[in-house]
């Protein structure tokens, strides 16, 4: 099977080409933005309608910058490819819960991209995924708040009310390497959840880490006002995970701890 990855450059698409490229039967092809072919893990470049790709799995996500540039990024790009492949082609499309909640470039993007898929009746999956942590450097809210915490930096924060799944990258990774296994027995246009059993409030998440760290930092809460959006609640279902025999291997609190261990040493390395 010929799995093209589209968005190579976070932590987490490394982890999971690396997944990938551990198993047999799976000859994995990478395409970054700036360059035309595609490419394995070799280094051997190949035009990339020479190949014939059985799964697109798209990654590709820019969360900050100009608008142009995230709407570029998150729909264009990945569109563009696709119509370079044949039309037999399976997309797995790594989503979001934000455009439920947040309206900004990204989240609208990954809303458009997300239909866009529907509109041109695509053969599709779509996985989607709330809060992935674990790792650094990572955008995340996690290791924002650990990396304030470590430094007993204040901080402000809303209300911390809103709630949110978390789930620790390597079960995110193996989610989805266990739905690649067993692709032929999913729904093709359906959408699958990519989560834990961990929901947590900002607010409970944020004093869980100043425990763990043992930190003075204050946490100011109630200093940022958010959309009343922000606190609707978001429903997950990992039967289908469950169903496929996929299990969380990592809870919350030993995630965070890894999480922050690897923030600690990224600090104090210099």
């Amino acid at each position: 099977m010929n799995i093209l990855i589209v968005g190579t450059s976070s932590i987490f698409a490394k982890r999971l080409i690396s997944a990938l490229e551990s198993k047999k039967n799976y000859n994995t092809f990478l395409k970054k933005h700036n360059i035309e072919d595609i490419f394995d893990k070799s280094g051997k470049y190949y035009s990339i309608n020479s190949i014939d790709i059985d799964i697109l799995i798209n990654i590709s996500t820019l969360k900050k910058g100009l608008d142009s540039e995230i709407y570029y990024s998150n729909i264009i790009y990945p569109l563009r490819i696709i119509e370079k492949l044949n039309s037999n082609l399976l997309i797995i499309n790594i989503d979001t819960t934000a455009y439920e909640y947040r309206y900004n470039s990204y989240s609208h993007s990954k809303k458009v991209f997300k239909d866009l898929l529907k509109i041109k009746k695509c053969k599709s999956i779509n996985l989607r995924i709330e809060h992935i942590y674990g790792y650094y450097p990572s955008e995340n809210i996690t290791s924002y708040l650990i990396k304030k915490m470590i430094k007993n930096q204040d901080i402000d924060l809303s209300s911390g009310e809103q709630i949110r799944n978390f789930i620790y990258i390597d079960d995110a990774v193996s989610a989805i390497i266990r739905c690649i296994e067993n692709i032929n027995q999913l729904n093709y246009n359906s959408t699958i959840d990519i989560a834990s059993d961990d929901y947590i409030s900002i607010k409970k998440l944020a004093n869980l880490i100043k425990k763990l760290i043992a930190s003075k930092s204050t946490l100011n809460f109630d200093r940022i006002i958010i959309d009343k959006n922000e606190f609707k609640p978001i429903t997950f279902n990992n039967t289908i995970l469950k169903r496929l025999e996929w299990e969380q291997k990592i809870g919350l609190v030993d995630g965070i701890k890894k999480e922050i261990d690897e923030v600690r040493n990224e600090i104090f390395k210099r």
